[in-house]
């Protein structure tokens, strides 16, 4: 092989290691609170608290369902924010956290069709579906910046 292809080898090589040192550091980036495995979660008195729902929960206020899933580099990167966000907003607004499985068992697996049958959601994680006053409002898909997520959502309040 000539001398540059050698070069070009070595830059694709040091490319993907630097993807996979990336989404390693994604993976173990920390917050006040782990991202759980999988489970439906609801921020309570600042803490994350297991909840159950397969619909939209009735609410008066506005309600976000952040489907999300542990082995997601995106979802693992948007969940300090998402997190941070909730426990912001916690009483003004309701965000449960639908932290899905590769087996999708029972709840996780009922909510995730009831939004997929609908055709609220395409499968792309990490997404937030809107409701306001009970109402659908729309999906957000992909992660998105503290300042973008909070302007969101004072657009549909």
């Amino acid at each position: 092989m000539k001398l540059n292809a050698w070069i070009i080898i070595a830059v694709l090589l040091a490319i993907i290691i630097g993807i996979y040192v990336y989404q390693y550091y994604i993976m173990q980036s920390t917050s006040a609170e782990p991202m759980p495995e999988k489970g439906i979660f609801i921020i309570e008195n600042g803490r994350l608290k297991p909840t159950n729902i397969t619909k939209i929960p009735p609410s008066n206020n506005t309600v976000i369902i952040a489907l999300l899933s542990d082995t997601c580099p995106h979802c693992r990167a948007f969940w300090p924010t998402l997190y941070k966000v909730a426990r912001e907003l916690e009483g003004k607004i309701e965000i449960y956290f639908v932290i899905l499985d590769p087996a999708l068992s029972e709840p996780m697996r009922d909510i995730a069709f009831y939004f997929y049958n609908n055709k609220l959601w395409d499968g792309s994680v990490p997404a937030l579906i809107v409701y306001k006053n009970g109402s659908y409002v729309t999906t957000w898909i992909g992660r998105m910046s503290e300042e973008e997520l909070l302007n969101r959502i004072k657009e549909v309040t």
